[in-house]
């Protein structure tokens, strides 16, 4: 395994690490939490079987 500098002291870390345990400088971004998924408007899949089966028990009674 190869080691690789750090940008900030040029001390030698491992890939691995999170941060230079010399200087502290960070070496992998923190993850940015995702953006929050829109929720559709609409009756979506569920609503329209919902709506079939519905149908279908009121046309059995007719």
């Amino acid at each position: 395994m190869s080691l690789m500098n750090c940008p900030a002291c040029d001390n030698q870390v491992s890939p691995q690490a999170k941060s230079c345990p010399k200087c502290g400088h960070p070496l992998k971004p923190t993850p940015s939490t995702p953006p929050p998924v829109e929720k559709k408007e609409g009756l979506g899949f569920w609503g329209v079987v919902g709506a079939v089966v519905v149908a279908i028990i009121i046309l059995s009674f007719i």
